[in-house]
């Protein structure tokens, strides 16, 4: 890490007042964001502590027009706690899933880096690649217009993306703590399941209304966390121990995250783990999925 990338991780950046960060946030743009602007830095609160506000900046890439929020690096605990596994223990004696493939929980550090503040939109990918018709994928579309509509896609179509983008996919790490956003618990918004109302909320799967966005984000001001997301990684039935944020790579099948989104309102009870943070699944490239997309920063 550089000097300007210590000062770009979370506990650093929560001690500066902001102007300091906007200085900071300009000095990282003209360092190593060269066709990106510098849109905003806005303030976001934990899902689970309100009183906890990060201020999250913002950029545009002015290429493909895609929104960044900047992921402050840091330590943070991957995978489930047993802390965790004794709460999802209260909401269901007898696990839909297996423990053992969300663990051992272990030490991560997290390097800063970009990723898109909404998963991949429709509109966005059909400007960019022809999608194969032939493969079954939730139709948001049917519910709002493409420019606010997530899109799945196979491993092959997302590996256009990124060719015709230059971006990538989060690795496992980056993704489960940009999802977790300061969090510690079994959710993202806590220990336990809360009212359907404010379900409603957390399972937003269309970005068109920016009220709703900003309740629906977390305080890294990621937005559509829910929808489910492909990470670089190959899946392994057990969480590797290591302290990198770099991806595991190897054969297919490869990591999802999330995906509670596309089936709300649940029909099913054990719907809930999809909103597990340490939750992912062993997926084969054939199936479609969402994703985000990642800019790694050199610092």
């Amino acid at each position: 890490m550089t000097e300007l990338g210590d000062k770009f991780l979370l506990d650093n950046w929560q001690e500066m007042d902001e102007t300091a960060q906007c200085e900071l946030v300009r000095a990282l743009a003209s360092k190593c964001l060269h066709g990106y602007s510098v849109e905003n830095i806005l303030p976001y609160f934990n899902l689970v502590d309100p009183q906890i506000c990060i201020r999250v900046p913002s950029f545009i890439h002015q290429g493909t027009g895609l929104r960044f929020k900047l992921i402050l690096g840091g330590w943070y605990k991957m995978g489930m706690s047993n802390d965790e596994l004794a709460s999802a223990q209260v909401i269901s004696s007898t696990l839909p899933f297996d423990p053992d493939t969300l663990q051992p929980a272990h030490d991560v550090f997290i390097k800063p880096f970009l990723i898109t503040e909404f998963p991949l939109l429709d509109t966005f990918v059909r400007k960019h690649i022809q999608i194969d018709k032939g493969v079954f994928r939730p139709d948001f579309t049917d519910v709002v217009d493409g420019s606010f509509a997530p899109i799945y896609l196979t491993r092959s179509e997302i590996d256009e993306i990124k060719r015709k983008t230059c971006f990538c996919l989060p690795s496992e790490a980056q993704w489960e703590y940009a999802f977790r956003g300061g969090t510690k618990t079994l959710f993202n918004f806590g220990n336990s399941l809360p009212s359907e109302a404010e379900l409603e909320i957390h399972m937003l799967s269309t970005f068109e209304n920016e009220v709703l966005c900003k309740k629906n984000a977390n305080a890294f001001g990621l937005v559509g966390l829910h929808v489910g997301d492909w990470c670089e990684d190959s899946y392994f039935s057990r969480l590797s121990t290591t302290a990198s944020d770099q991806p595991i790579l190897g054969k297919s099948p490869f990591v999802v995250r999330g995906g509670a989104a596309p089936y709300w309102p649940w029909e099913t009870n054990e719907r809930w783990i999809l909103c597990v943070s340490s939750m992912r699944w062993s997926v084969e490239p054939d199936v479609s999925c969402g994703a985000h997309l990642v800019k790694n920063l050199n610092l």
